[in-house]
């Protein structure tokens, strides 16, 4: 009988696991906070990786750069991203509203894109809007990653959150570059591709907004 114990005992573990999975998940999905994040982290992927995957292609087809130029002005453009993490991470600590740097780096994004396409700008200044697109971008991330502990409905859904965030990434992943190729295929031109960042930035201020509700009224209620 005490085998029979034994044996049954992993078995009710296993049941008891995926129930408490299946109850986070339900407990995650029914608050909006992790669903807005998860929101905006999916819409400044779809920019930030449509830009990246972007780039070489524009620099090599329309400017005449080598393949090796190309790749290391746009593996500049990804280095900037880490100082805008970093900053992120420092203003939180230092107080900032979370949805206010949400906003700040969404908005920064969409106006660097509008002059990013805008064909009568130098080369060089279109560029160094590159760096400052990724650059304030990366508040985005540092803001959305910390926000686990925010928005999880109690720390046994942390995982859940955590996942939710970065499920709305590997979406903007996915429909970003195919989204921007189709739309600039469609035009004609790579200015076509703006549209689909300005949209996303546009929805990103949005979701943001709508975040910075939740975030006020959990401040009002104070810890816990």
């Amino acid at each position: 009988m005490a085998v029979l114990g034994r044996r049954a005992h992993p078995i009710r573990s296993a049941r008891t696991g995926a129930v408490s999975l299946a109850a986070n998940v339900r407990l995650t999905v029914s608050q909006p906070g992790p669903w807005l994040l998860a929101a905006t982290f999916g819409l400044y992927t779809i920019q930030w990786i449509s830009l990246l995957v972007w780039l070489p292609s524009f620099l090599i087809d329309q400017r005449g750069s080598t393949t090796a130029a190309a790749a290391a002005l746009t593996a500049l453009v990804v280095a900037a991203n880490v100082p805008g993490n970093l900053a992120g991470g420092w203003l939180l600590h230092r107080g900032v509203p979370r949805w206010l740097l949400l906003t700040v780096a969404v908005s920064a994004m969409g106006l660097c894109e509008i002059g990013i396409f805008t064909d009568a700008l130098p080369d060089a200044v279109r560029y160094g809007l590159c760096i400052a697109f990724s650059g304030f971008g990366g508040l985005l991330p540092a803001s959305v990653l910390a926000a686990a502990p925010v928005v999880a409905p109690s720390p046994a859904q942390l995982a859940t959150t955590n996942g939710m965030f970065m499920q709305g990434s590997n979406t903007g992943q996915m429909i970003g570059p195919p989204l921007v190729a189709t739309v600039v295929a469609a035009a004609g031109s790579w200015q076509g591709g703006l549209w689909v960042l300005v949209t996303a930035a546009a929805a990103g201020i949005a979701v943001a907004l709508a975040f910075r509700r939740i975030e006020v009224q959990r401040d009002s209620r104070g810890p816990g």
